[in-house]
């Protein structure tokens, strides 16, 4: 008997730890958030701009450039669309890249010298010729995007994406202290992936 009482004074102890504990932590995050909002405060909104709209906000088309703000107590599209942050989930940036392909007009007279030095006023017409019609580059260009996961009115998970026009260097720093401080506020910590950790000698 006594056994059983003193069992479940442990199991009553232990519940109550956890309980205490998760409290804590719910209070904890609370007071980041308001801490975070007053930051906001003294240090102002956050604006970015310009950024092309993919999908995701009403009323805004697809492709338009538009402004993001951040507030002490909601994100704003244009200053017009309003999100406020008890219903923001987290803003990532992402980053992607894609194929250009550009055709130019190859240079005529370019080719008609070279060939007319090498060997002779024949060759030049023959290098002239040889130069009409396009050549195609190709190169890979790094896009950037920035990613606004909410709860729109309807209690819907909702995913806003816009792509990061420019790619200079403070454009994207600011992009950047953008997503953290909305993160901030709504307590999202991004996940990093765990690297394999292989302790067997192998070959390479």
């Amino acid at each position: 008997m006594e056994i059983a009482v003193i069992l479940l004074l442990v199991i009553i102890l232990v519940l109550t730890t956890i309980l205490a504990r998760k409290k804590k932590e719910k209070i904890d995050l609370h007071e980041l958030k308001i801490q975070e909002q007053k930051k906001i405060q003294r240090e102002g909104p956050i604006m970015l701009s310009p950024l092309q709209h993919i999908v995701g906000i009403p009323n805004v088309k697809e492709g338009e450039e538009v402004s993001i703000n951040v507030y002490d107590d909601k994100i704003t599209i244009n200053d017009i669309q309003t999100i406020p942050f008890n219903r923001v989930v987290k803003t990532l940036i992402t980053e992607d890249s894609k194929l250009e392909i550009i055709e130019k007009q190859k240079s005529v007279i370019k080719r008609a010298v070279v060939g007319g030095l090498i060997l002779g006023p024949a060759a030049a017409i023959v290098g002239g010729l040889s130069g009409l019609g396009t050549e195609r580059i190709e190169s890979r260009k790094t896009v950037y995007f920035l990613t606004l996961n909410y709860v729109n009115k309807q209690g819907e998970n909702t995913q806003a994406i816009f792509t990061l026009i420019n790619d200079d260097f403070e454009y994207l720093n600011k992009a950047d202290m953008l997503a953290e401080r909305v993160n901030k506020v709504t307590g999202y910590k991004e996940e990093k992936e765990k690297e394999e950790v292989i302790k067997v000698p192998y070959e390479i």
